[in-house]
């Protein structure tokens, strides 16, 4: 058990240094329902499992939308054919 959190804890300190959202919150959430699943709380691990899923999927979502806009660039149709600035962006998808 020990060899696993020294382990856990070497691949957080190289996301950190990634600094993006989506790779940050999944190995916390992961340490959190490992410490939790030897308390054995049938409350807290009820709520760490899907609604937690669900709230990670809409905020990362919602953050890549975020993302997409604030950097403006070209939306897929956009740069297949090759359009100049300024740029509509990506409207649909993600």
């Amino acid at each position: 058990m020990k060899k696993l959190f020294k382990e856990l804890l070497q691949e957080l300190t190289l996301v950190l240094k990634g600094k993006t959202l989506d790779t940050l919150i999944t190995p916390l959430i992961f340490i959190l329902t490992l410490n939790l699943f030897d308390l054995n709380t049938a409350i807290i691990t009820s709520v760490v499992g899907y609604p937690l899923l669900f709230l990670i999927l809409v905020t990362s979502y919602i953050y890549g939308i975020y993302r997409l806009r604030k950097l403006k660039g070209p939306g897929i149709d956009e740069f297949i054919q090759k359009k100049e600035p300024p740029f509509r962006g990506q409207t649909r998808g993600f």
